[in-house]
């Protein structure tokens, strides 16, 4: 599953006959970039250790929805709204088993009846005796097909979704002018169901405006260098501040990096596993899965030998990088426990929140300022009479002969490692090893002359503060 969403990248992942029950750890089923929706998980209640149903939600990262109750009789469906600034589209995902008696029906076709005007509904209701096509079924079904018409239901999927060749899966939209393209996408390992792929118009996969970072694999570092050394830079005796200086080396790193470090839309790393040969080996898979299903003999058994495979090349992948990073861990533990963490944590988002009156905040901005308000509450407000009055520390030994030099800020930048984030002032890293013994010189006279006057450049006073 990691693998087919890295690559198609969808903004919701719906997962219908999960097999998950009380003993499935939600770190363990954790996706790559995605929140696994802890409300909107269904186990099978009604059969022992949940065979054969459940359902699972994931959203992408930046993507909001709101839970939407739904009634308890049909224990097998989950609803929700996401949420969009022009209009709201409803979802509800359903998995029916197959041998149902007659009340299962009538407390779906309730759960229908109530949807609202905007809503597509996904899932696997293990209907084969239903023509979508042409609005025919039996007894059994008829009175959920009717409920369906009369709330202006459209079958959008027109492809067998089973093995057996039947449409037992539906996306059902009541407002099908917003929906795009139903498109399947082959199979998820050994699945007796295809995947289905679903566009949806304005209301999921906007494009949102990516951030520009360095490229710093381009930057013509030597030009860097070059132009570092061909500065004037104030001496330790000038009449300056140290926030002029400092702000001279800024202002002219700035002019340099934007000449020979070129800039590109930022893109999330892809799993470590995930190989260029590996996404194309999917595809190829996609492919071939397309050709199979209704293709000779000799198509199913390519399709199957590729599929296997895929999934010996997925297993290798992922061992190999897991050993990799064992055996790195004695040298950099930053990425070892970076991935211990993902495997044994369950990520959610925050919110949606309900404001005083009642309403349901969605909006960040909106949540974060709740937050802060709540918190900002709790405090204990002092008042000034009863503050206690410092004491005053006893310096015993002043620093007086201490020299800042260019050697020990060389020593400095050596122990700094490259790949750390820069601070406030945007000055990575990377620049600094870079041009070590450049920018060494200029940062020790700076360093010398803020000590010697007893001033500190503002923004050597600020910091990124992460609530956690």
């Amino acid at each position: 599953m990691n693998a087919v969403v890295n690559d198609l990248k969808p903004d919701i992942v719906l997962l219908s006959e999960t097999w998950l029950n009380n003993e499935s750890n939600e770190a363990f089923l954790q996706l790559d970039d995605y929140n696994l929706e802890k409300e909107l998980r269904r186990d099978r209640r009604d059969t022992a250790g949940g065979i054969g149903g459940g359902l699972a939600v994931y959203t992408r990262e930046g993507i909001r929805i709101l839970p939407i109750d739904t009634s308890e009789d049909f224990n097998q469906a989950v609803k929700f709204r996401v949420q969009d600034s022009k209009d709201d589209l409803e979802i509800l995902l359903i998995y029916r088993p197959p041998k149902p008696d007659q009340k299962n029906i009538v407390e779906l076709t309730k759960l229908v009846s109530e949807t609202g005007r905007n809503t597509i509904i996904i899932g696997d209701l293990n209907l084969p005796g239903v023509d979508w096509e042409h609005g025919e079924c039996g007894n059994f079904e008829r009175e959920l097909v009717q409920t369906l018409e009369d709330g202006m239901f459209e079958q959008l999927v027109t492809f067998p979704t089973h093995l057996k060749g039947n449409i037992l899966d539906v996306v059902l939209s009541n407002n099908p002018e917003k929906v795009g393209n139903v498109i399947e996408q082959g199979r998820v390992g050994r699945s007796d169901h295809v995947l289905i792929q679903v566009e949806v118009g304005d209301f999921l996969g906007r494009d949102e405006e990516k951030e520009m970072v360095r490229n710093w694999n381009r930057a013509d570092w030597q030009k860097i260098r070059d132009g570092i050394e061909g500065t004037d830079w104030p001496r330790e005796e000038d009449g300056i501040t140290t926030e002029e200086a400092w702000g001279m080396l800024r202002r002219r790193l700035d002019d340099l990096l934007e000449e020979n470090v070129p800039k590109t839309k930022f893109r999330k790393r892809v799993s470590e596993w995930m190989t260029r040969e590996l996404l194309q080996d999917i595809r190829r898979k996609r492919r071939l899965w397309k050709k199979a299903k209704n293709g000779t003999r000799e198509d199913k058994e390519e399709y199957e030998k590729v599929e296997k495979e895929v999934r010996n090349k997925i297993r290798s992948g992922k061992r190999r990088m897991e050993r990799r990073l064992a055996e790195e861990e004695k040298k950099t533990s930053k990425h070892f426990y970076s991935y211990v963490r993902k495997k044994t944590k369950t990520r959610t988002g925050v919110g949606p929140l309900k404001a005083p009156g009642g309403n349901m905040v969605t909006e960040p901005e909106e949540m974060a300022t709740m937050l802060n308000d709540f918190f900002a509450s709790v405090f204990t407000r002092e008042t000034a009479g009863v503050l206690p009055e410092p004491t005053r520390p006893v310096i015993r030994n002043r620093q007086r002969n201490r020299r800042i030099t260019t050697e020990k800020v060389k020593k400095k930048i050596d122990e700094l490692r490259p790949n750390s984030a820069a601070g406030p002032d945007g000055i990575s890293p990377k620049i600094l090893k870079n041009c070590r013994d450049q920018l060494a010189p200029v940062l020790a006279m700076i360093y010398r002359k803020s000590r010697g006057r007893g001033e500190v450049p503002d923004e050597w006073k600020q910091a990124h503060v992460v609530p956690i």
